[in-house]
C-alpha cells in the first residue's frame, strides 16, 4: 500500500487525519476486535488484501483507442495498479483487464466479446470495486452475527432503529432524497401510531370523543414511489429514475424532462418545478419543501451485476475471494448481456418496505433526540433550531393530535396523590370520589371526562389545577416558614455566642505561636549569613588562583608557538631555494631537448615531403580505378532505370501484345551487351591492378638504389643511413600493403559487380513474371466481360476474346531458357493452339472458383446480417439502425433478387423472435416494432 493521498478513492476528500485520532491505534483496535469475534489472523490478511485490491482498482485509468474502444492507460501507474489488484485478488492480469475493457454477450452460437469506451470502462471498474467492497462488508456482518450467538428462533425480539432525520442542504443529491423518503415513511407510521393509540385509549376508558384529523403524507409517498395496481400503475419519481437508468445514453437532463412531462408527477401539488433551475425539482415534504439536483441521480442509482466478475473471481486462487463469489446457476439460453441491471432505489424501496412490515408487527416506542444548538456547545439554547427539529421530527404534529382530544390524563391514584391538599376534608373518600370532588369544587365539571381508571382533562385545565394547588401550597408554606425561621434565629444566637468564646482562645494561642516562630527565624538567619560569607570568600580565592594558572599557561604557549613558527620559516626558505635550483636545471634541459627535437623534425619533414610526392604519384594511378568504379555504378543505375521501365510497361500490355516478342529480343540483347560491357570493365580493372603492381615494384627498386647510393656517403652519416634504410623498408612494406589493398578492392569491386548483375537479372525476371500474371488477370477479366455480354445472345463462345489475347501472349524468358538460346526463334502455330487450349481450361477453372467464392461470401454475409439483428443496435439520428442495415444489405446484393423471398423470411423470423422475447419490456418492444414498420416501408 502507498500513502492515502495516492489512492483516487481516498483522495476525493482533503481530510486524511483526524485531530486526536491515531490511525495506528485504530488499526490495532480493529485487529483486536476481529480476533474477539473469531476471525483468524490468516483470514484478517485476506480481508485486508480485498480492501487493498479495491484501492488499487480505483487507480486504474483508461485511455480511448477510438470512440468505442479503450485500453488501460500507460501513464500514471495504471498498469502497476492493475497488476497489484490482480495479484491481491488471485486472478490473472489479462483476465482482469478483459472484464474491465470488454463486454461479453451470450448467444446460442456462443459468446460475443466487444470493446467498450473509456467512460463505460470506468463505470465497470467502479461497479466492480463497489461490489467487492459490499460483499466483504456483508461477510464481516455475518461473522459478527455468528459470534454473538443470536437465537435463530426467538420468542420475542427487541429491535432498535436509529435514523438521523430529515435532511436539507444547499445542494441536495440522491442520498438526501432516499433519506427523506425513509423519513416520510416513518413519519406516516408515527402519525398513524399516535392517532391509533389515542383512539384505543379512549375506547378502553369508555369516554365520549370525536374524530381527530391529522396530516396524512400519503400523497408525498405516491409522488415518490408511485401508486396503483400493476396494470394501471402511476409511475413515481423512483419508477421514472429506474426507467431512465435502463437507457445507456440517458442523461440527468433527460430524467428531469421525464419528470416534468409525467402527468401524474408534474400535476401533483407536492411536486414543484423551479423556475430558474433546468435540471432540478422540488418535493413538498411534511417538514418543508426541498429542492433536489438531478446531476448525479442516474450514476448513483445504477448498480450493475456483471456475470464476468462472478466467473473471474469465482475461479480465484484466493479461497476468501472465492467464498465472496460463490457459484450460481447457469443463465438461461438466448441472447444475454453480461450486465444485469439492478438499481439502488429499487433495493432501497424493497428494504424500506420490509422495515415497515416489521414495524407494523411490533409495538413501537419513540425517543426523539433534540440538539439544543448547531455548534454542539454546552449552556446554549437556540429556540429556532429546536423548533425546526421538533417540526421535522413530527413532534409538533403529535402534540397537535394529542391536544385535539384530552391531552391531560392521569390515573385516579396519581391524581389524588398530586392534588390531595385541595380537598383536605375528603381524606376518607376513595380515589375516584376524591378526584370527582376536587374537579367539581375547582373546575365545576368543565372539559372533564371520567374513565374507568383515569380522569381526562382538556388542554389548559391541568394548568388551572396546578395554579390552585400552588396557591394552597404557598399559604401553608408561609405558615411553616414563620415557625421555622423563629427556631433558626434562636439556634443561630446560641451558636454565635459559643463561637465567639472559642475564637478568642484560638486567637491568643495563634499570637503566641507567631512570636516563637519569629525568634527562631532570626537565629537561623544569623547562622545562614555566617556560612554564606565564608563560602563567598573561598570562591573569590579559587577564582584568583585559577586565573593565574591560565595566564601562565597562555604565555608559555605563546613562546613555544613563536619558536615553532621560526623553524617553519627556515624550512620553507630551504624548500624554495631547492625548488628554484631544480627549476633552472630543468629549464636548461628542456631547451636542449627542444633543440634536438626541432632538428629531428626538420630532417623528418624533408623525408616526409619526398614520401608525399611519391604517394601523390601513386594516388593519381589509383584515381583511375575510382573513375572506372563510378562509370560502372552509372551503368548499374542505367540497368535499374531499364528495369523500372519494364515495370511501367505493364499498363500498356493490351496495346503492346503484338510487338512483345520483338521487345523481348531487344531487351535480351541489351542485357547481354551490358553484361559483356561489365565483364570488359572488370577485365580492364584487373589489368590496371597489374599495372599498379608493376609501378609499386619499380618504385621499390628505385628507392633501394637511392639507399645504396646513400650508403656510400661515409662513415660519418652511418647512423642517418641506417635510419633511412629502416624508413625505406617501412615504405616498401606500406607500398606492399597498398598494393594488397588495391587488389582486395579490385576483387571486391568485381564481386559487387557480379552480385549487382545477378540482382538485375533477378529483378528483370520478377518484372516479367508480374507482367505475365497481369496478362492472365486481364484475360480472365475480358473473358468474364465477354461471357456477360454475349452469353444471353448465343453469338460465339466465351473464349473468343480470351483466345485472341492468348494468341499474342508470350512466355516469360522461356523459363530462363531464352537467355541462352538464339533471340530470333519464334513459336510454331501448333504450340500457340496448345497454349490457347490450356489457357481456356485454366480460365474456366478460375471462373468456377470465383463463382464459388462469391456464393460462399454471400452466405457468410447473410449469416452476419442475421446475427447482427440479435443485438440492440438502437437509433441513429431518429432512424432505426437495424431496418436501415437490412435495407442497405438488400440494395448491395444485386444478385440476391432470386433468393429475396428466403432471406426476407429469415429476417422476418429473427425480428419476430425479438418481439416475442421482449413482450414485457415496452422499450425494447417499441424498438423492434419500429424496425419492422420501417423495413416493410422501405
Amino acid at each position: 500500500l502507498k500513502d492515502a493521498k495516492d489512492f483516487r478513492y481516498l483522495s476525493t476528500s482533503s481530510c486524511f487525519e483526524l485531530e486526536g485520532c491515531s490511525n495506528a491505534e485504530e488499526y490495532v483496535k480493529t485487529r483486536h476486535a476481529m480476533e474477539i469475534v473469531g476471525i483468524s489472523a490468516e483470514t484478517q490478511e485476506c480481508v485486508f488484501k480485498a480492501i487493498a485490491a479495491v484501492l488499487h482498482l480505483g487507480n486504474v485509468t483508461f485511455e480511448a483507442v477510438d470512440d468505442d474502444e479503450c485500453k488501460v492507460s500507460s501513464a500514471g501507474g495504471a498498469e502497476t495498479s492493475l497488476s497489484d489488484a490482480a495479484r491481491l485478488l488471485g486472478v490473472s492480469v489479462e483476465g482482469l483487464r478483459s472484464i474491465l475493457t470488454t463486454r461479453t454477450r451470450r448467444t446460442p452460437e456462443g459468446k460475443i466479446v466487444s470493446p467498450v469506451s473509456a467512460h463505460v470502462a470506468g463505470n465497470t471498474r467502479d461497479a466492480f470495486a463497489k461490489t467487492l467492497y459490499s460483499r466483504t462488508f456483508d461477510w464481516l456482518v455475518d461473522c459478527i452475527n455468528k459470534s454473538i450467538g443470536q437465537d435463530p428462533n426467538p420468542s420475542s425480539v427487541i429491535g432498535v432503529l436509529d435514523i438521523y432525520g430529515f435532511e436539507e442542504f444547499k445542494r441536495n443529491d440522491f442520498e438526501q432524497f432516499c433519506i427523506n423518503f425513509a423519513n416520510e415513511k416513518l413519519q406516516q407510521h408515527f402519525n398513524a401510531h399516535v392517532f391509533k393509540m389515542e383512539q384505543k385509549e379512549y375506547e378502553e376508558e369508555g369516554i365520549e370523543w370525536s374524530y381527530i384529523e391529522f396530516i396524512d403524507n400519503q400523497d408525498v409517498l405516491d409522488v415518490i414511489e408511485g401508486c396503483g395496481t400493476q396494470r394501471a400503475r402511476h409511475a413515481g419519481v423512483l419508477d421514472l429514475l429506474d426507467e431512465s437508468c435502463k437507457f445507456p445514453r440517458a442523461t440527468h437532463s433527460d430524467f428531469a424532462q421525464k419528470l416534468y412531462s409525467s402527468d401524474f408527477v408534474s400535476k401533483s401539488s407536492r411536486f414543484l418545478r423551479p423556475k430558474l433551475a433546468k435540471d432540478e425539482f422540488t418535493i413538498q415534504h411534511y417538514a418543508g419543501a426541498v429542492q433536489y439536483d438531478t446531476l448525479n441521480f442516474l450514476e448513483k442509482n445504477k448498480d450493475f451485476i456483471v456475470l464476468e466478475h462472478q466467473e473471474l473471481l469465482g475461479h480465484s486462487t484466493e479461497a476468501f475471494v472465492r467464498g465472496l463469489y460463490p457459484a450460481e446457476l447457469d443463465a438461461p439460453s438466448g441472447v444475454q448481456t453480461s450486465f444485469k441491471f439492478s438499481s439502488v432505489s429499487s433495493r432501497f424501496s424493497k428494504q424500506l418496505g420490509e422495515l415497515m412490515s416489521s414495524l407494523h408487527q411490533m409495538e413501537p416506542h419513540y425517543i426523539r433526540c433534540i440538539k439544543p444548538n448547531k455548534s454542539s456547545v454546552p449552556m446554549k439554547f437556540e429556540s429556532q433550531s429546536v423548533l425546526q427539529q421538533l417540526r421535522c421530527g413530527g413532534v409538533l404534529e403529535a402534540v397537535r393530535i394529542s391536544c385535539a382530544g384530552y391531552p391531560s390524563k392521569r390515573s385516579y391514584e396519581e391524581f389524588c396523590g398530586h392534588f390531595w391538599m385541595m380537598c383536605l376534608d375528603g381524606r376518607d373518600l376513595g380515589d375516584r370520589e376524591m378526584t370527582r370532588a376536587i374537579v367539581e369544587r375547582h373546575l365545576a365539571h368543565r372539559d372533564t371526562q371520567f374513565g374507568k381508571s383515569r380522569v381526562f382533562l382538556r388542554a389548559g385545565r391541568m394548568a388551572e389545577l396546578e395554579k390552585k394547588r400552588m396557591e394552597a401550597q404557598n399559604r401553608s408554606a408561609s405558615l411553616i416558614q414563620a415557625h421555622v425561621k423563629t427556631w433558626l434565629a434562636r439556634e443561630k444566637f446560641r451558636l454565635v455566642a459559643a463561637s465567639v468564646i472559642r475564637i478568642q482562645g484560638n486567637w491568643r494561642g495563634l499570637m503566641a505561636r507567631r512570636d516563637l516562630h519569629r525568634r527562631r527565624c532570626e537565629h537561623a538567619a544569623l547562622k545562614i549569613q555566617t556560612i554564606y560569607r565564608s563560602h563567598a570568600a573561598r570562591k573569590r580565592l579559587l577564582s584568583v588562583f585559577n586565573a593565574a594558572l591560565v595566564i601562565q599557561r597562555s604565555y608559555r604557549q605563546y613562546v613555544e608557538n613563536k619558536s615553532l613558527a621560526a623553524q617553519r620559516r627556515e624550512a620553507a626558505a630551504m624548500l624554495i631555494q631547492s625548488s628554484w635550483r631544480t627549476h633552472v636545471a630543468r629549464r636548461k634541459f628542456e631547451e636542449t631537448l627542444d633543440a634536438i627535437i626541432l632538428a629531428q623534425s626538420l630532417w623528418r619533414a624533408r623525408l616526409a615531403r619526398a614520401e608525399v610526392f611519391r604517394r601523390r604519384v601513386a594516388a593519381r594511378e589509383s584515381g583511375k580505378l575510382m573513375q572506372d568504379k563510378e562509370n560502372l555504378e552509372k551503368k548499374v543505375a542505367n540497368l535499374q532505370e531499364l528495369a523500372e521501365n519494364l515495370k511501367n510497361q505493364r499498363n500498356d500490355l493490351r496495346k503492346q501484345l503484338k510487338q512483345e516478342k520483338a521487345d523481348r529480343a531487344e531487351v535480351e540483347s541489351l542485357l547481354r551487351g551490358e553484361l559483356e560491357q561489365a565483364r570488359s570493365t572488370v577485365h580492364q580493372m584487373t589489368q590496371e591492378v597489374s599495372v599498379a603492381k608493376d609501378l609499386a615494384a619499380t618504385a621499390a627498386s628505385c628507392h633501394e638504389a637511392e639507399l645504396a647510393k646513400a650508403a656510400q656517403q661515409g662513415a660519418a652519416e652511418k647512423a642517418a643511413v641506417i635510419e633511412e634504410l629502416e624508413a625505406g623498408k617501412t615504405l616498401v612494406s606500406s607500398l606492399k600493403e597498398t598494393i594488397e589493398d588495391i587488389e582486395s578492392r579490385a576483387e571486391e569491386t568485381q564481386r559487387v559487380s557480379e552480385e549487382r548483375i545477378a540482382s538485375l537479372e533477378a529483378q528483370l525476371q520478377i518484372a516479367l513474371n508480374e507482367r505475365d500474371k497481369f496478362i492472365e488477370k486481364a484475360q480472365i477479366a475480358v473473358g468474364l466481360q465477354d461471357t456477360e455480354h454475349h452469353g444471353s445472345h448465343g453469338s460465339g463462345s466465351p473464349q473468343n476474346g480470351l483466345g485472341h489475347l492468348v494468341a499474342h501472349r508470350k512466355t516469360p524468358i522461356d523459363r530462363q531458357g531464352s537467355a541462352s538460346n538464339a533471340s530470333g526463334r519464334m513459336a510454331s502455330p501448333y504450340d500457340g493452339q496448345r497454349s490457347v487450349s490450356d489457357m481456356d481450361r485454366k480460365q474456366r477453372e478460375l471462373v468456377a472458383r470465383q463463382q464459388q467464392l462469391v456464393r460462399e461470401q454471400r452466405v457468410a454475409d447473410q449469416e452476419r446480417l442475421i446475427s447482427a439483428l440479435n443485438a440492440d443496435l438502437g437509433f441513429h439520428q431518429g432512424n432505426p439502425v437495424a431496418a436501415v442495415v437490412v435495407f442497405r444489405s438488400f440494395v448491395h446484393w444485386k444478385a440476391i433478387q432470386q433468393e429475396k423471398g428466403a432471406i426476407f423470411e429469415r429476417v422476418s423470423e429473427a425480428i419476430g423472435m425479438q418481439i416475442e422475447s421482449f413482450q414485457e419490456d415496452n422499450c425494447r418492444l417499441g424498438y423492434w416494432l419500429t424496425n419492422t414498420a420501417a423495413l416493410y416501408y422501405l
